[in-house]
Formats: C-alpha cells, structure tokens, sequence
C-alpha cells in the first residue's frame, strides 16, 4: 500500500492521539483519573490567593486538597479554635468548582465574608465532582469525629436526579467528561478505548445532538420524588445522630420554565450529556418539584432552610451553565448563606 494511501489515515490517527493528549491534560488538572496521568496526586500544601483571617485582616491563605487535608477550602486543624463555629458544606461540582479560582468558590467566600463581620466561622467544603447526597452522608459520617462540625449545609439534586433516571445506586464512577462510564466490552481494545478522555466526551456530544432531536421525558414519576426525599431524610436525620445541625438548601438552575426559551442551545445540550434520559425541560420541572418538596419538609421538621431557588433560581446572569454558578453567583449564594446563619444565631460575634 503506497504512501498516499496511508496518509490520510496517519494524520487522522496523529490527530487522535494529540487531541487525546490535550485532553487528558485538562481532565487531569480537573482532577480527573486519566490513562496517562493516572489519578490526581495531591500535593503540599501552598499559598495562594487572598483570605480574610479571625480578624478581619486579609493574608496570604494555605488552600486545599493537601495529603493531611482532603478538601477544596483553607486547610484548619482538626481541633477547632476557640469560640469557632465550624460549618460542613456538602455539596458536588456545585461547591467544589475546579473552573472557578479556588478563594472565589461559594464555601471559601463564606469563611472570608464571616472573617470580614467579625464572626469566627471555620468552613469546610467536603465537596467532589460526582458525590450524591448518600455519598455526602458517607463522608459526614466517616469523618464527623475527626472534624466535628457544629453545622452542615446539604447543597445538591443533580446527581441524584442522574441516578434516580439511570435506575443507579451508585454514581460514583465518573469519568472525565462528568457522566457513568460503564464498561460492558470484555474486547481489551474495547475497553482501551472507553478509558481514554475523547471516548466519552466524542459519545456524549454525538449522543445529545441526537437526543436533542428526540420526544424525551418532561416529567418524573412520583416514585422519583420519594427515592429523592428518602435520601434528603437519610441526610438530616445521620446529621442531627452525630450532634450537627442540618441545613438543607433549594436547588437553583439558570433558566426556569418563565424563561427556559431563553436557555442557550450549550446549556441545553450540557444537560442531555450529563442525563440523556431527560428533557432539559423536565431537569426544571424536577427541580421545582422536587424544591417545593424540601420546602414542605422543612417546614414540617423544623428543619432550617436556605431558599437558594426563590434568590438565584431562573436568573441566568449568576450561572455559567445550566446548573453551575459564575463567579456572582458564589458571591451571591455565599452572602445570602452568611445572613442566614447570622439571623438564625448560628454564626454569632465572636467574643473579644
């Protein structure tokens, strides 16, 4: 076979592999598990960025992960400091946010926001891309003693609305493109193949083109809503058993059914990759759902409630996608956070 033959298929397969290259570079600086870089390493820990300190002064901070501190937040003993109150996020990609400058995430807002008031509030975002409430509840769990926080902030529903239509359990193996990867191919090439950075991401772009074409779902069934609030009950009462305060929030997207002609077309094909089983617009009608639910509960288990929807929700000037916010909006979300817990005495003045 001649040269001229084979070229086409060479540059082909040179564009593969440096597009593969590029983006195993950028999964793994996400902090995803990639075939040439294996899994993240967590490093020492380093300064970086700006932070409000006890009182109020701004220093250079010390943020994490680290190998003594596995959390995306200014790196704390695990012995409290006096008059502090300690306050758990448990969130996903949602407060862990690789893409946004890690003193400007929500959870890292708030400690600074509670520096500057005079209030000694130590965060913690035990946050990861890819954790379900059952997941944040294992790792509350697991580490409760070691940390001991006064209270916990549960901030999360798309992960659980994935599992919930995918009929999951688990939605712990996430690959780099932010959906299930499920290996069903026993062919070594095969499963080469699904391991790397492109497959997923070169199958989830074709998958929601063609599924945006599609008659979807727009609605869940009620047995959806009770897997969902079984889990938000799971959460509260594991919180309140380890001697924490629990705080639930409503879930916020960028666009809701007033507005949702408005969605950009990326914002809707965002969803469909990461749930093809589902309308975007039934993502919203879920979501007001499913709020409307946490509201009731709330309310009749005397549990405390930050109603992030009824602030931020249908408001996309405070999103970069569909469900993550922008820089404002953590801004937003971490004031809004920071005045609740003031108002209910949670995060008081700290004494002189």
């Amino acid at each position: 076979m001649s040269w001229n033959c084979l070229r086409p298929l060479v540059f082909a397969l040179a564009f593969i592999l440096i597009a593969e290259v590029v983006l195993e570079t950028r999964a793994h600086s996400r902090g995803f598990k990639t075939i040439l870089f294996g899994d993240i390493v967590q490093q020492d820990p380093v300064k970086s960025e700006r932070a409000a300190t006890e009182d109020g002064s701004d220093v250079q901070a010390v943020w994490g992960p680290t190998k003594d501190f596995a959390y995306r937040s200014q790196v704390l003993s695990a012995d409290k400091s006096a008059n502090a109150v300690r306050v758990w996020i448990a969130s996903a990609s949602h407060a862990e946010d690789l893409r946004v400058s890690v003193g400007r995430i929500f959870p890292n807002l708030l400690a600074t926001l509670f520096a500057q008031r005079g209030q000694f509030v130590e965060v913690i975002n035990a946050s990861r891309a890819g954790m379900s409430i059952g997941a944040n509840k294992a790792e509350l769990v697991s580490e409760f003693k070691t940390w001991k926080p006064d209270a916990v902030i549960l901030y999360q529903l798309v992960n659980d609305f994935t599992r919930i239509t995918k009929g999951s359990k688990d939605n712990s193996e996430v690959g780099a493109a932010g959906i299930s990867i499920s290996i069903g191919f026993q062919n070594r090439i095969n499963a080469l193949l699904q391991e790397t950075t492109l497959y997923p991401i070169v199958k989830t772009n074709v998958s929601a083109r063609i599924r945006e074409k599609c008659l979807l779902p727009i609605e869940l069934p009620l047995a959806a809503d009770d897997d969902f609030m079984c889990e938000i009950e799971g959460f509260v009462d594991s919180t309140r058993l380890l001697g924490a305060e629990p705080i639930l929030c409503t879930f916020a997207m960028s666009h809701d059914e007033l507005n949702f002609c408005e969605m950009p077309v990326d914002y809707r094909l965002g969803m469909l990759r990461q749930n093809p089983s589902v309308a975007p617009l039934g993502w919203i009608r879920t979501k007001e759902r499913w709020n409307q639910k946490i509201r009731k509960y709330c309310e009749q288990n005397k549990v405390l409630l930050v109603d992030v929807d009824r602030s931020l929700g249908g408001r996309p000037e405070f999103f970069r996608d569909s469900v993550h916010f922008n820089e404002k909006g953590h801004a937003k979300f971490a004031d809004q956070i920071a005045s609740f817990l003031t108002e209910v005495e949670i995060a008081g003045t700290k004494e002189k």
